[in-house]
């Protein structure tokens, strides 16, 4: 029997992050959710999960883990895989506090949401390669199937504990719904960006080298989009959503941009054909504005159809006189269309993550994360259009090539 003093999360046990001392990993039954759209989601997950059958058997000699959410609303694809990443990391952290390398974390409890587009929640494998994750245990975590006889403190229908418990450790429960992205991004990646930090952590290492790599069906229908790495790719983050967030942004006109990108790489491109990593529909829907839209509605609304007619053009007219192709990211297939936008945003990142040349706005978390990925893997083609066209490179926090060589 699993000794339950052993695996109590306390503050003491996380002191090594004494930063998120205020946000203690709790064991106890969590309060409703911030939002109720999100409730009534996990309210159906009994159509979703109960039924599968076990396929990733459960080690009882293992500690079990279960969370509560390591997302909240308003995170987009890459802000929940730091969430995920940052939660992986602190439960690492804290089994070497309490002499255990291994650890499983129940597959149900692994949500990720379609943000921007449905709102909803979606499993976990659906986006991500399970098998292949468990190829590296006892390295990283092993990913098991809810099991009823190990893991009965644990709802599956609605992702919850057993109330009125005098401990849970059948699956313990991590509770809150911000530290692992605080852990990641205010903590680790911050450290890294001031030079506090120079490695990696092993866990994000792994990750960001291919641990959590696309579901086999992903996999397949880039394949089908992109047969060969003769191209580049752009992450074009044009949409309203994000210029007129509010954030000091200065690269705003979609066409300027791209006759920057002609212009740097010179007359001869390397390649015959250039992705457009852009989500269409956001860039489309005129609805998709924030709340309090910068500069105004207007001026947003205004650039949004320019930006859509600059978009339209070069994708009808290729770069450089139309000697390059510019292609986009074909309609999703029907399996993946009830969660548009997340399945959309795993295609175009792995599509940027093995372009033979990637072109990014660096503001943004999505080619921030590209660029640390590709230098892991050795792929030294990157650049940033957002701040006069820099060589970027980096695998902890990536800066500019000839700031690096100074």
């Amino acid at each position: 029997m699993q000794r339950r003093s052993a695996f109590s999360l306390s503050l003491v046990s996380v002191c090594f992050l004494a930063v998120f001392a205020p946000l203690i990993l709790q064991l106890s039954i969590p309060s409703k959710f911030s939002y109720q759209k999100e409730v009534d989601d996990l309210l159906t997950m009994s159509s979703i999960f109960y039924n599968i059958p076990i396929v990733y058997p459960s080690d009882p000699n293992l500690p079990s883990f279960a969370f509560a959410r390591f997302t909240k609303l308003g995170q987009g694809f890459f802000n929940q895989q730091m969430a995920f990443s940052g939660a992986i990391m602190l439960l690492a952290e804290h089994m070497v506090t309490v002499n255990k390398s291994s650890f499983q974390i129940i597959l149900p409890s692994l949500i990720f949401v379609d943000y921007l587009g449905t709102d909803k929640i979606i499993r976990f494998d659906r986006l991500f390669d399970v098998d292949h994750w468990n190829s590296y245990f006892p390295q990283l975590p092993r990913i098991v199937s809810y099991n009823e006889t190990q893991h009965f403190q644990y709802i599956v229908k609605n992702n919850t504990m057993v109330p009125n418990q005098a401990s849970y450790n059948h699956p313990f429960y991590l509770k809150s719904a911000e530290l692992g992205f605080r852990t990641y991004n205010a903590g680790y990646m911050r450290s890294m960006s001031t030079g506090n930090r120079t490695e990696l952590h092993p866990v994000d290492r792994l990750i960001l080298q291919g641990a959590l790599r696309p579901a086999p069906t992903v996999q397949a229908a880039i394949y089908r989009s992109v047969r060969d790495g003769n191209f580049a790719a752009i992450h074009l983050r044009f949409e309203q959503d994000y210029l007129c967030h509010g954030f000091p942004l200065k690269v705003r006109n979609l066409t300027q941009t791209l006759i920057h990108i002609e212009r740097s790489l010179g007359p001869d491109p390397p390649f015959d054909r250039v992705y457009f990593a852009i989500n269409r529909p956001l860039l489309e829907d005129p609805t998709n504005m924030p709340s309090n839209p910068k500069p105004s509605a207007e001026a947003c609304e205004a650039e949004r159809r320019e930006n859509l007619v600059a978009l339209n053009r070069a994708v009808l007219r290729g770069m450089w006189d139309g000697r390059v192709q510019v292609f986009e990211r074909p309609a999703l297939e029907r399996r993946f269309r009830d969660r548009p936008v997340i399945f959309g945003s795993l295609i175009d990142s792995e599509i940027c993550l093995h372009s033979k040349l990637f072109i990014g706005r660096f503001s943004s978390t999505f080619t921030k994360n590209i660029i640390r990925r590709r230098s892991v893997m050795g792929f030294n083609e990157s650049y940033d259009y957002e701040s006069g066209f820099r060589k970027m490179y980096g695998m902890t926090f990536p800066d500019s090539v000839e700031y690096k060589a100074k």
